[in-house]
């Protein structure tokens, strides 16, 4: 066979579409990230530049609240206000101006010293000097940028606010040391826009501004600037050749909302922010080589990343199209190796499976047209054996049932018998065609009033006798049997009265899955009108029965099962011995109530069971059957012994699993939900965390001692505490979820009516009706 492989060649396209896909992905993750990067960098520059800001505005604070002192204080107001025409300030005068300004010393090294300028006197005074200005330039403080001229124009100026001189070289005499400084002026007298009387002067540090602006770890390698309200630079790290050209481009940034410049062939990022206080904007420049390392670094990944996908991509892509192929074409040789009809080798592998599919249903719809033939037979001999339970429910399907005209809706069933004793109008037609008419009405009659809520099927067991299979619908499953009965009394009803057939009837119970329990039920209601009488409708709970009880109170049963946890074959037997004694050796037992009491321990035993399936399957493997040994028994004492044999081998099954390690360090699990099943946080991670083991580990490892993971456990025990919360009316149903680990009402709600099948208000409201009628009965 020859074909073209054109699916091959759709599948490789498709693949290699889809690995576009992440690519594509991975792509504007980058530029996402890139972007983030950037931005977080900015943010940071930002944040950083505040906290700049902040630390220095605070120690400007400081400047600002020692000027505000000085300035206002009266002898310096008095010493400022003082004119040509009054007398010069007299020694004594001066001496006190001197210990005041002593009085004012600043608590932090920000500031180096601080001065008054008499414009009047032409006098400089400081906390440990009074000289003209020309004496105190000359021999205290000189610049060395700036004449003494400049530096009296700038003492002289007037105004109703404070203003600063950018940092300059000042030496500093007699020591000849030269600093950078930066000096704070205000105009006296304070608040007058006139001429100045004269001035208070700060000296301020500019290398505690600079130690501010350092970055400890300078992974950046930024630099600061900082300028006044005018533009003019008070203090910067930028390199001095940097300076002017970083201004110019600043406006840039201010006009064009830029965020980067190139200065001497290197990109700087900047952030810039104005201080409310100083009016100081505080400016930082970060070149962008360094900014952009890491987004280089993710750069080269990504691109290394993306080459690696689009090659192993690739690859990929044809190793799936070739896998995924390889089916199809051993389906297409093996198609063309039982076809008669060659392929058309430029039709493609569709249009040839397309060839043999129509040629497959044109088959099968000639086997369906015989079946469809055969439907009624086919219906019939099912339904036969099924209502006698010859074939079980869950092993049918529903393509099976479908395909014989049968849809069941539930698996909830009962069986109606119906014996016809007279067929009335139908008397003098004889033999088939009799029975037939007969049975014609009354299938048809009930299966109409019936199906109005159910559905039912009819099927003839013998010449006289019908049977009818109701199917209870979901919803109705607790009226059935009223719907039932109701729909049977009318049809009975309406035939004896229209066509004079006359019926005995017989209703078995309501079941699920078990159909021929009800059939068995229906039968022996339909026998018991030898009792009854005939023509009668009998329902299978009215058959009178044995009502002898045994003892196996479930106190008892709860004890058997908490002994048999422990391994403690002791109490088990002891407990075993006693109901043997309290049925059979106090009052006598039939040896078929004994059964059914054998019967009821071994649910105990599946309870049991249930809880750790595993390890009843390692002790007695997967072919035990407890019900079936019991049954074989031939007395009473036999079945008790057997009994306990089966409770006997368990407990040292216990016993054994306590000695291993993984038992154990479940116990110790156990304990550790127990005292903690209240903490609404309790999960499977946090106890693998408490015990330092990974939760598949844990979760292993108690499924294969419990038989049932951690989670249903803890929910278990919830619903168990929570049942004896409910049992008095103290507490609100969300307190009860409070103490037994739900932050809500609603998950408690929805977890304890799935373990318990009603809700707990409904719980509550039974438990509380069953304790008024105890203690009604008890009174």
């Amino acid at each position: 066979m020859r074909i073209k492989k054109k699916l091959f060649l759709t599948l490789f396209m498709s693949f290699t579409l889809v690995l576009l896909f992440p690519i594509l992905a991975e792509t504007a993750l980058y530029h996402g990230m890139q972007s983030m990067i950037r931005e977080d960098a900015d943010r940071s520059n930002q944040a950083m530049l505040h906290q700049i800001q902040l630390m220095v505005d605070g120690k400007l604070r400081e400047a600002e609240q020692l000027a505000t002192q000085l300035s206002l204080h009266p002898r310096v107001q008095l010493m400022v206000k003082r004119m040509h025409d009054q007398a010069a300030p007299t020694v004594y005068e001066y001496k006190q101006l001197l210990d005041t300004l002593n009085l004012y010393k600043p608590s932090t090294d920000f500031i180096l010293d601080y001065y008054i300028y008499l414009r009047e006197q032409d006098t400089v005074v400081s906390p440990y000097t009074k000289a003209d200005s020309a004496t105190f330039y000359a021999n205290y403080y000189k610049y060395e940028t700036a004449t003494e001229q400049d530096w009296l124009n700038n003492l002289q100026k007037g105004g109703s606010d404070h203003y600063y001189m950018p940092a300059l070289p000042v030496i500093q005499k007699p020591t000849l040391a030269s600093e950078q400084l930066i000096t704070y002026i205000r105009p006296l007298p304070v608040g007058e826009s006139g001429e100045a009387s004269g001035a208070l002067v700060l000296l301020i540090k500019e290398q505690r501004i600079k130690e501010m602006l350092e970055d400890p770890d300078d992974v950046q390698q930024t630099s600061f600037l900082i300028t006044d309200h005018s533009g003019q630079i008070i203090t910067s790290t930028v390199a001095g050749s940097l300076v002017d050209e970083t201004l110019r481009k600043l406006d840039t940034i201010d006009s064009k909302k830029k965020l980067s410049f190139k200065i001497q062939e290197d990109t700087m990022r900047v952030a810039a922010i104005q201080s409310e206080q100083s009016g100081w904007r505080y400016i930082s420049l970060s070149p962008e080589s360094v900014f952009m390392q890491r987004v280089t670094t993710v750069q080269s990944w990504a691109l290394t990343l993306l080459l690696f996908c689009l090659v192993f991509g690739l690859i990929g892509s044809f190793l799936f199209a070739k896998h995924y192929y390889s089916p199809l074409k051993r389906l297409l040789l093996s198609i063309s190796s039982n076809r008669s009809m060659e392929p058309r080798s430029a039709a493609g592998e569709y249009r040839f499976i397309e060839d043999t599919l129509q040629q497959s249903w044109h088959s099968e719809k000639q086997i369906k047209d015989i079946l469809v033939k055969q439907r009624p037979a086919i219906q019939s001999n099912f339904l036969h054996q099924f209502i006698k339970g010859l074939t079980a429910a869950e092993a049918i399907h529903q393509d099976s049932l479908a395909s014989m005209g049968i849809h069941f809706k539930s698996d909830v069933f009962t069986v109606i018998l119906i014996e016809v004793d007279d067929p009335g109008k139908f008397s003098h037609v004889e033999g088939e065609r009799q029975r037939s008419a007969v049975r014609f009405v009354v299938t048809n009659v009930n299966r109409e009033l019936i199906a109005r809520h159910h559905l039912v099927y009819d099927v003839e067991l013998d010449r006289n006798r019908l049977a009818l299979l109701v199917n209870v619908h979901p919803n109705r499953q607790l009226q059935a049997l009223s719907d039932i009965t109701a729909a049977v009394e009318q049809s009975k009803s309406f035939i004896e009265e229209t066509y004079g057939i006359c019926t005995s009837i017989g209703i078995g119970e309501v079941h699920s899955g078990d159909v021929g329990a009800s059939y068995a039920e229906a039968l022996l209601a339909l026998d018991y009108r030898l009792v009854k009488g005939r023509r009668r409708i009998t329902h299978f709970r009215e058959i009178p029965y044995n009502e002898q009880q045994y003892y196996y109170p479930l106190e008892i049963e709860l004890q058997i099962m908490n002994a048999v946890k422990t391994g403690n074959f002791i109490s088990v037997s002891q407990l075993l011995d006693h109901i043997y004694d309290m049925n059979f050796e106090s009052k006598p037992l039939s040896l078929q109530m004994g059964k059914f009491l054998s019967f009821n321990m071994m649910s105990t035993l599946m309870k049991i069971w249930n809880a750790s399936p595993e390890r009843f399957e390692k002790v007695f493997g997967n072919q035990f059957n407890p019900l079936g040994s019991l049954v074989d028994c031939g007395s009473l004492m036999e079945l008790h012994e057997q009994v306990k044999g089966i409770y006997q081998t368990i407990c040292e099954a216990v016993l054994a699993d306590k000695q291993d390690p993984g038992a154990i360090l479940v116990d110790k699990i156990i304990e550790y939900i127990k005292l903690h099943y209240s903490n609404n946080s309790l999960g499977l991670n946090t106890i693998a965390d408490y015990f330092k083991l990974t939760p598949p580990y844990l979760s292993g490892l108690f499924k294969k001692h419990q038989g049932h993971n951690v989670s249903d456990f803890i929910m278990r025990l919830r619903v168990e505490r929570a049942s004896e919360l409910l049992l008095g009316d103290q507490l609100m149903l969300h307190e009860v979820a409070l103490r037994v680990g739900y932050a809500n009402a609603a998950g408690f709600i929805r977890v304890f009516k799935k373990y318990m099948g009603v809700t707990p208000g409904k719980y509550r409201e039974h438990m509380t009706q069953a304790e008024q009628q105890k203690a009604a009965v008890e009174s």
